[in-house]
């Protein structure tokens, strides 16, 4: 974040900008970021949460088929398998092992916050 627009600029020099108002700001943009990523993984496991909930209860269909019908109506149906199998590979090759000629939505699902809470995390120490 740019904090010199915050700031009085003339003649080639800050005005009332002290390097300690700096460190504070400094600081308080780290906390706040870090705040947020928390919020924001923990918000995005409650929306999986939920979605698996309403498919698994609510839905005609189970976590299977939904997931097959989502790769036939897209545009390129093989491609986007490949994509999704590729990612669930790169991240949990048991899963893989086990789930690939047949997909159910919970292990796209897992996997893909699986990588991305990991790396957020390890990003966020």
């Amino acid at each position: 974040m740019s904090y010199r627009k915050n700031f009085q600029f003339d003649n080639g020099q800050y005005y009332h900008l002290s390097f300690d108002t700096l460190v504070d700001l400094s600081n308080i943009d780290m906390r706040l970021r870090y705040m947020l990523v928390h919020f924001c993984l923990d918000i995005e496991h409650c929306i999986k949460t939920k979605l698996l909930n309403e498919i698994t209860f609510q839905t005609e269909d189970d976590g299977y088929s939904f997931l097959a019908k989502y790769i036939a109506s897209n545009n390129n149906p093989s491609k986007i398998k490949q994509k999704i199998l590729t990612q669930i590979k790169r991240t949990n090759s048991k899963l893989y092992d086990k789930h690939h000629a047949q997909l159910p939505l919970w292990v796209v699902i897992c996997s893909k916050y699986q990588k991305q809470s990991s790396a957020q995390l390890r990003n966020s120490k």
